[in-house]
């Protein structure tokens, strides 16, 4: 039997190939990927405050602990952000009038007398305008079956969210959980197995 060098074509075909499925195979992943990668992330982030907790307490109170604490952090911080984001929304809308003044009186007219640029004249009139009509577009129901339809994958998209929000703990609590040995495994030391 002889053995017969493959051409470098093919052998770079196949590269090609084999680099192509596994993107696609990655792409057709990232639902399942992604929650794993998040996880080990915010493991890898959270690790030293929990090796430092596990110093004093056992290491699954320490990352309970940890975990107690930023959910707490996290809380505190959209009980704040929440209004002050709202507040800070209603008063933009408020003054989006006057910035249109302004832009057509100061930045427009400028353009229009120093440059060749002609900018387009804004109202707030037409941004209500295509609002709605966006709207009207978008979420229109013909029938019943289209609105159960969307009804139905505004509830599959919520459930998976939920989903997330439930496993992205869990397997941050499994990484962190024996972290020093997990990686210590995947090193290839074999001591620790």
């Amino acid at each position: 039997m002889m053995n017969q060098p493959i051409d470098p074509f093919f052998r770079r075909l196949f590269i090609v190939v084999a680099m192509v499925v596994g993107i696609l195979l990655l792409y057709l992943m990232m639902p399942v990927i992604i929650p794993f990668v998040f996880a080990f992330v915010l493991a890898y982030l959270f690790n030293p405050l929990v090796k430092r907790l596990s110093k004093y307490i056992k290491r699954w109170v320490a990352i309970i602990i940890v975990y107690s604490t930023i959910t707490l952090g996290m809380v505190l911080l959209l009980w704040w952000l929440i209004p002050t984001l709202w507040h800070q929304l209603q008063a933009a809308w408020e003054y989006l009038p006057k910035v249109l003044t302004w832009y057509n009186e100061v930045v427009r007219e400028w353009f229009v007398n120093n440059s060749r640029i002609n900018l387009p004249e804004l109202e707030s009139k037409g941004f209500s305008e295509t609002l709605v009509e966006y709207m009207q577009t978008n979420y229109k129901f013909e029938d019943a079956s289209t609105m159960m339809n969307q009804i139905l994958v505004s509830s599959m998209n919520f459930i998976n969210n939920a989903g997330l929000i439930v496993l992205v703990p869990i397997l941050t609590f499994y990484f962190l959980f024996n972290w020093d040995q997990r990686l210590q495994t995947w090193n290839g030391d074999s001591r620790c197995v």
